[in-house]
């Protein structure tokens, strides 16, 4: 079985990468365990919160309202049905209170995300120099050819066959919005297969919010049943 697109939500765009053939497996794993040790030391533990919203069909303007003048922003923009808010724990508190009064006839939940930091947000700027230093030597054993297969949460479409610029979507990714919403859209906007790979099935959801059905890999008896169906399928 083979794939021909490759798609991760934040920290899975490396497990993408890797499934893809640009970064080896063996940097991955100094990659993602220097981004997880300075996004934990961009603010102090505590001082963040994330909090995801959710409802049927959310109003993009609405929310954009609530935001103003807030130092929040759309950390993850997942589907028509959720997005992420990230901030300082007063700021996003106060975004919760706005949403809860301002929603209108909208049902709205709202679900504070066990993290321990403000991720994908502007908080996280100050390190991306440092960032920038850890995936320099690193990517001159990338393979910028195959990135093309490879959707960018920065951008929301395919990354380019570029290091330099993948090495930067990859700095700012950290700090940018995770547009998983669009990514979804390139990966099947044409007639595919979409197989969630992983010990959950965190991303089905988000998929079956835009009409796309996804067989799912958590353990060997589901890998070894996608297979056989890959098999008669060919």
């Amino acid at each position: 079985m083979s794939a021909r697109r490759f798609g991760g939500h934040s920290l899975g765009e490396y497990t993408a990468l890797v499934a893809a053939g640009v970064i080896p497996l063996g940097d991955a794993v100094r990659i993602v365990r220097e981004r997880g040790r300075l996004m934990q030391e961009a603010v102090p533990a505590g001082l963040g919160r994330m909090v995801a919203v959710i409802g049927e069909r959310l109003d993009g303007e609405m929310i954009a309202r609530v935001l103003e003048g807030l130092a929040v922003t759309v950390a993850n923009d997942n589907s028509p049905e959720q997005v992420v808010l990230s901030g300082l724990g007063d700021a996003v508190r106060a975004a919760e209170r706005r949403l809860a009064d301002g929603a209108g006839s909208a049902v709205l939940r709202l679900v504070p995300l066990d993290v321990s930091a403000p991720f994908h947000s502007p908080l996280m700027a100050p390190i991306e120099p440092a960032f920038a230093a850890v995936l320099e030597p690193a990517s001159a054993r990338w393979n910028a050819a195959h990135a093309t297969l490879v959707t960018s949460n920065l951008t929301g479409g395919f990354h380019d066959a570029d290091v330099r610029a993948l090495r930067s979507r990859l700095v700012h990714q950290i700090s940018g919005t995770v547009r998983w919403r669009s990514n979804m859209h390139v990966l099947t906007e044409r007639p595919t297969r979409v197989i969630e790979i992983g010990p959950g099935r965190p991303l089905r959801g988000f998929f079956k919010a835009i009409g796309v059905s996804v067989e799912s890999i958590t353990d060997v008896r589901s890998a070894e049943r996608v297979i056989a169906v890959q098999g008669r399928a060919a």
